[in-house]
């Protein structure tokens, strides 16, 4: 169900409550808006999943570059100890 169709609902079931005061056009009226609720509801939990998704996405990807960094680091430092045990070899 759309929402446009919910508020054409909502807005016809409103009206037809208040033209003829019946329970019955209440109840309609309390039903598309517990449909709506529902709808809304639902759409809310699915964006949350995708939010979920993507900020584990962004989280591995961090990692990823994190460990690249102290990869290279870590080369870097070996190389530096290396070149500087070469140095006092040979003196």
């Amino acid at each position: 169900m759309s929402l446009a169709f919910v508020d054409k609902g909502v807005h016809l079931a409103v009206r037809a409550a208040l033209v003829t005061h019946e329970p019955c056009g209440l109840l309609t009226l309390l039903s598309l808006l517990q449909n709506w609720y529902w709808e809304v509801d639902e759409q809310i939990k699915e964006l949350q999943g995708r939010v979920s998704t993507l900020q584990h996405e962004i989280v591995e990807g961090v990692v990823i570059k994190d460990d690249d960094a102290r990869h290279l680091m870590a080369e870097t430092a070996l190389k530096s100890c290396q070149e500087a045990l070469i140095e006092l070899h040979e003196k």
